[in-house]
């Protein structure tokens, strides 16, 4: 059953508003609601730049989207940054303005700037997106969704945005698989999030792994027995 995809980016009720709609140019498939320009055109930037990146990973998009950008005078917490809601393909995002004041001083994401932080949620929530949208062979499960969600977010990151989101990890090198999986992704979001990324970019890993997820020969799912 299809349900709300949130990663570790839930937004719950958080009463989103919007001022504006505009079709992202050239790319008429993505409209985005905003209150200010200067946000629609920032939310259509990071779809651009993303695009190629899930492309490559095998994750293409065959309806439209909504993008909801959160009104930035809000207060917001950590656990409301961003979601993708498959009952009618929209993805909903705190704005730039409002991420420098809901993240906690120790979050992986509070080391970058918040408008970096802003274009890798959109990034994070088009691959949720793309992969429901995607004609599955298998039928990926909660950690597949987040492994693939957070390794494109922190690949389409700067190399020097990457290395600071990376900073002090603790995750044991070669990372096991079989350590990504629901339960890790639920209490330690961060730490799934800075693993995912250095699975996804060892050797043999990348898309190619991805693409094992999406067609369901391969899962992080834990096993029931």
């Amino acid at each position: 059953m299809r349900a709300v995809i949130a990663a570790s980016f839930w937004l719950l009720a958080c009463g989103c508003a919007v001022a504006g709609a505009l079709p992202c140019s050239g790319d008429p498939r993505i409209t985005v609601e905003a209150e200010r320009p200067a946000i629609m055109a920032a939310a259509c930037d990071a779809v651009a730049r993303a695009r190629p990146r899930l492309a490559a990973c095998h994750l293409d998009q065959s309806r439209p989207l909504v993008i909801r950008v959160v009104d930035e005078t809000q207060h917001l917490d950590e656990a409301c940054l961003a979601y993708y809601d498959c009952r009618d393909d929209s993805i909903s995002v705190s704005g730039p303005d409002a991420l420098s004041r809901s993240l906690k001083h120790d979050s992986i994401w509070a080391r970058i700037a918040p408008a970096a932080l802003f274009d890798s949620l959109i990034t994070h929530e088009l691959a949720h997106a793309f992969l429901d949208q995607t004609e599955c062979t298998g039928v990926p499960c909660y950690a597949d969704h987040e492994y693939i969600a957070y390794a494109l977010q922190i690949d389409g990151l700067s190399p020097e945005d990457r290395a600071r989101v990376l900073d002090g990890h603790k995750v044991r090198l070669p990372v096991d698989p079989m350590g990504l999986n629901e339960f890790t992704v639920l209490s330690a979001p961060g730490y799934f999030a800075q693993a995912a990324w250095l699975h996804f970019s060892a050797p043999d890993n990348g898309c190619a792994f991805v693409e094992k997820l999406i067609e369901g020969t391969d899962t992080l799912r834990i096993p029931s027995e």
